[in-house]
C-alpha cells in the first residue's frame, strides 16, 4: 500500500486528475449497479412469488371446485329415496333387493359415471348385510380388507374423507351413510389419479422448482418429482431454496407447496443482468473517455505554465513571451500566471540591482584599496612629527601626535566596519586624551568597564559621535561646577549595554526624544542610529534621557547573538 501511495504521489498531475475524476464517476456507477441488481432481484423475486401464489390459488380453486362438484353429486345420489331404501335393507327379501339394485342402483351409478368420466367406480358397502351385487353393492368386511382403508382409518369408524392411494394410483372419496343416527353403509367413489391431478402437471414453470401436495399427516400425495410420492415431506435445506409458497385446499385440508430455489431467481435475472452489465460497461467507457479529456483540458494550462517556468529557469526568452502574451481566463490558474509573471519581472529587477550592487562593491573595494595607501602616508607623517617633537623636547606635542595616530588607526580599522569592544574603547581613550589636552583638562572621565565583553564585536565609531556631542553640547556649555563624563560598557542578560553620561547643561526630554527618531538631524546621532538599525533591525534599544541643568544619558543595548552573527556576516 505504501509503494502504491508513493507511486500515485509521483504521477503527473494530469493522471492524478484523471484518476480522481474516474473514481468520482465510477464509484457511483458501481453503487447504482449494485442497487439496481438488488432491486431487480427483489422485483423478479416478488413477481415470481406473486405469479406463483396466483397460480397455486387458481389450482386450489379448481381442485376445490372439482371436489365440491363430486361431493354434490354424491349428495344428490344419496338424496334419492329408492337408493336410501336399498341402503336401509335389513336382508329379509333378497329378490326385492336384487330388483332395487337392478332397477335403481345400477342405472343411477352408471349414469353418474357416464357423465363424469373421471369416476372409475362407485361402490356401496352395506354395514349389516352380506349381499354382493357386481361392483356396486358389497359387504362392509370387504372394505375393511383394503390396504388403503387400514392406512386411512386404522380400525376406527370411517368418516367422510378424501384419500389418495399411491399403490393403487386412485383417489378415494369415502362417505358414510347414516339413517336414524346409525351408520347403514359406506359409499366409496374412486377417481383416476393421473386425471384427478392432471392440473398439477403444469404447475412447474420455473427451472428447478418442485411442487408437492401433502395430506394432513405430511405424506406426499403428489410431487413434480415422481419418486417422492408417498414419502414423508421434509423441508429442503435453506441453502437450496429461497422460498416455499404454501396454499391450503379448503375441502380436503391438503396443502400445496411450491419450492423456488435461489438459482431460479438468478436464471430469471440473467437477461436483465446481461443488459445492465452492457449499460454499465458503456457508462464506464464514457466515464474513462470523458475523465481523460477533461483532465487533459483542465491541466493543459498548468502544463503550459510549467513549461514556461522551466524555459525561464533555462534563461530562454520563449517562457517570458508565453507569460507576457497570456490571455486566458482569470481563474486560479490565470491568477497564478499573472503572479508568476510579476515575480519574473521582480526577479529581473533584483538581478539588475544585484548586478549594480556588485559593480558598486567593486568600486568600493577599489576605493578601500586606495584608502589603505593614504593612511600609511598619514601614519609615516605623524611618526616623523613625533620623532621631531621628541628631538625638540616637545613632549606634549609628541603625546598628541601618538594619540592622533592611534585614533586614526582604530578608526580606519583596515576598512572594516566592525570592531571589538576593546578596540572601540581604545579609540575613545585616544580621542579623549586629545580632547583633555585641548580642553586643558577642564573635565574628568570616569570608566566602568566589564572585561567579559571586551572581545565582543560591535559597529565601529558608535561611541565617538556620542562622546563628541556630550563634550560640545553638554560639558563645554556648562559654566560652573565640576565637569564629568562617564562611560559604561557591560552585560545585561545576554546583551551588551553601552552608556555615555555627562553632567552638562542637559536639554528638555521632548528634545531628547526627538534625537532618537530615525530622521533626526544634528548631534551626530543620526548616523549612529541608522547603522545600528541596519545591522540589528528592531532588536536593539537606543534611548536618550536628559534634564535641563542636570545632564544627559545615552543608553544603547545590543543583543549578543545578533551582534556576533550580523557582525560576522558584515565582515564577510
Amino acid at each position: 500500500m505504501k509503494i502504491l501511495a508513493e507511486h500515485v504521489k509521483n504521477l503527473r498531475y494530469q493522471y492524478k486528475v484523471f484518476l480522481a475524476m474516474l473514481v468520482v464517476s465510477a464509484v457511483p456507477l458501481f453503487l447504482c449497479a449494485i442497487v439496481f441488481y438488488s432491486d431487480s432481484e427483489r422485483f423478479v423475486y416478488t413477481n415470481i412469488e406473486l405469479s406463483k401464489e396466483a397460480q397455486l390459488r387458481q389450482i386450489n380453486q379448481e381442485l376445490d371446485s372439482r371436489i365440491e362438484l363430486y361431493e354434490h353429486v354424491i349428495d344428490y345420489m344419496l338424496s334419492i329415496e329408492d337408493l336410501q331404501n336399498v341402503l336401509a335393507f335389513d336382508g329379509r327379501n333378497l329378490y326385492e333387493v336384487y330388483r332395487a339394485c337392478r332397477d335403481t342402483v345400477d342405472p343411477l351409478l352408471q349414469t353418474n359415471m357416464y357423465y363424469h368420466p373421471m369416476i372409475q367406480s362407485i361402490t356401496i358397502y352395506l354395514k349389516n348385510s352380506d349381499i354382493e351385487h357386481g361392483e356396486t353393492i358389497a359387504p362392509f368386511y370387504q372394505l375393511e380388507k383394503e390396504t388403503w382403508y387400514q392406512e386411512c382409518f386404522d380400525g376406527k369408524e370411517p368418516e367422510e374423507t378424501w384419500h389418495v392411494s399411491v399403490d393403487d394410483c386412485l383417489v378415494y372419496y369415502v362417505r358414510p351413510v347414516t339413517r336414524y343416527m346409525e351408520m347403514k353403509a359406506v359409499l366409496v367413489t374412486s377417481f383416476d389419479y393421473d386425471t384427478f391431478f392432471e392440473r398439477l402437471d403444469g404447475v412447474v414453470t420455473v427451472p428447478g422448482e418442485s411442487v408437492s401436495l401433502l395430506e394432513n399427516s405430511g405424506r406426499i400425495l403428489y410431487s413434480s418429482d415422481k419418486e417422492r410420492i408417498g414419502e414423508k415431506y421434509g423441508q429442503p435445506e435453506k441453502e437450496s431454496q429461497d422460498a416455499a409458497i404454501v396454499s391450503e385446499i379448503e375441502y380436503t385440508g391438503w396443502t400445496l407447496i411450491s419450492n423456488l430455489p435461489k438459482y431460479a431467481i438468478s436464471d430469471a435475472l440473467l437477461d436483465t443482468l446481461k443488459s445492465s452489465s452492457l449499460i454499465l460497461i458503456l457508462c464506464l467507457a464514457y466515464a474513462v473517455v470523458m475523465s481523460a479529456l477533461l483532465a487533459k483540458l483542465l491541466v493543459k494550462r498548468i502544463g503550459q505554465l510549467t513549461k514556461a517556468v522551466s524555459q525561464i529557469g533555462a534563461n530562454e526568452d520563449k517562457g517570458r513571451t508565453v507569460l507576457e502574451q497570456y490571455n486566458g481566463a482569470m481563474d486560479e490558474i490565470g491568477a497564478l500566471v499573472e503572479n508568476i509573471h510579476r515575480m519574473v519581472l521582480r526577479l529581473d529587477e533584483l538581478k539588475i540591482a544585484v548586478y549594480n550592487e556588485k559593480i558598486a562593491r567593486r568600486d568600493l573595494e577599489m576605493k578601500a584599496l586606495q584608502a589603505q595607501i593614504n593612511p600609511h602616508f598619514l601614519y609615516n607623517s605623524l611618526s616623523i612629527i613625533n620623532w621631531k617633537a621628541l628631538d625638540a623636547g616637545a613632549d606634549e606635542v609628541s603625546s598628541i601626535t601618538l594619540r592622533l595616530a592611534e585614533f586614526y588607526r582604530t578608526t580606519l580599522n583596515r576598512g572594516s566596519s566592525i570592531i571589538t569592544v576593546e578596540g572601540e574603547l581604545r579609540n575613545i581613550r585616544a580621542y579623549l586624551d586629545i580632547q583633555l589636552i585641548m580642553h586643558d583638562y577642564c573635565f574628568k572621565v570616569a570608566w566602568d568597564l566589564d572585561e567579559q565583553i571586551m572581545n565582543w564585536q560591535m559597529p565601529k565609531l558608535v561611541l565617538q559621535p556620542l562622546v563628541e556631542n556630550a563634550l560640545e553640547h553638554g560639558l563645554d556649555l556648562k559654566e560652573e561646577g565640576d565637569k564629568l563624563l562617564s562611560l559604561y560598557a557591560g552585560k545585561e542578560g545576554d546583551a551588551m549595554v553601552l552608556i555615555v553620561r555627562d553632567n552638562g547643561v542637559g536639554m528638555t526630554q521632548e528634545k531628547a526624544d526627538a534625537l532618537v527618531q530615525y530622521n533626526s538631524k544634528g548631534y551626530g546621532i543620526k548616523n549612529v542610529v541608522e547603522r545600528i538599525t541596519l545591522l540589528y533591525g528592531k532588536n536593539y534599544v537606543f534611548r536618550v534621557t536628559s534634564r535641563e541643568g542636570i545632564g544627559t544619558e545615552i543608553y544603547i543595548k545590543i543583543p549578543e547573538e545578533r551582534s556576533v552573527g550580523l557582525c560576522a556576516m558584515t565582515e564577510k
